[in-house]
């Protein structure tokens, strides 16, 4: 199994606000998402299945929810059974934890995570809930790319791609 992580940060590590993103939909980071993990099961909590509204396409969708089942996803009660789901599940092998910050934390603390992809959204906005804090020091860079503002994509933003250092 590829254990990744994608989120989309501000530069204060501001996720989400009051259930949405904090900032207008980017255009580049939504095709970029969608590249990434298109074939692929993605992870993700309640809260954040809700802000999407719908499964995502082409992807097997599994959603930890103790009691709440969404048509469409594949339910699973905590992080270790939402892996072992998604790994069954994924037609390549490629789990992406999507969200929230709860699963992020947990990912983050998984033998397994080897991918870290960022998109740091260039500004500061009002958020409530945040990216766990990480250390550079356990991650090596190894893609970055920034996509200057236009008419689609308001704020710039840069996509950066991180791998796992060996311990």
């Amino acid at each position: 199994m590829n254990l990744s992580i994608v989120a989309a940060i501000d530069l204060n590590a501001g996720l989400g606000n009051k259930g949405d993103l904090p900032w207008p939909r980017l255009s580049g980071d939504l095709r970029r998402f969608k590249w990434l993990t298109e074939g692929s099961s993605v992870v993700m909590g309640r809260k954040t299945f809700e802000s999407i509204g719908k499964p995502l396409p082409k992807r097997q969708n599994i959603v930890l929810s103790g009691s709440r089942h969404f048509p469409g996803t594949i339910q699973a009660k905590n992080f270790y059974s939402a892996l072992v789901k998604a790994k069954g599940a994924s037609q390549n092998g490629d789990v992406f934890v999507i969200g929230g910050a709860s699963l992020y934390e947990l990912a983050m603390a998984h033998e397994s995570l080897q991918n870290m992809h960022l998109s740091v959204v260039h500004g500061t906005f009002e958020a409530d809930v945040f990216f766990p804090a990480w250390s550079p020091n356990d991650w090596k860079e190894v893609l970055r790319v920034t996509q200057l503002p236009n008419e689609k994509n308001p704020y710039m933003h840069t996509y950066v791609h991180f791998v796992r250092k060996a311990v």
